[in-house]
């Protein structure tokens, strides 16, 4: 903006992941399938001032 002054800014992102699992419970001797998913994403401005 000029030399007193200044913006930063970012963004980021991550697009939605998929993982399933295999798992075993011993009491009932089954097996089962544990599924997660996640995404991000991200803003940040940053305003900067020289006086």
């Amino acid at each position: 903006m000029n030399e007193q002054t200044s913006v930063d800014v970012a963004f980021t992102y991550a697009p939605e992941k998929t993982e399933t699992y295999k798992a075993f419970n011993r009491t009932a001797n089954a097996e089962y399938d544990i599924t997660t998913k996640h995404s991000q994403t991200g803003v940040s401005v940053q305003l900067n001032y020289d006086f």
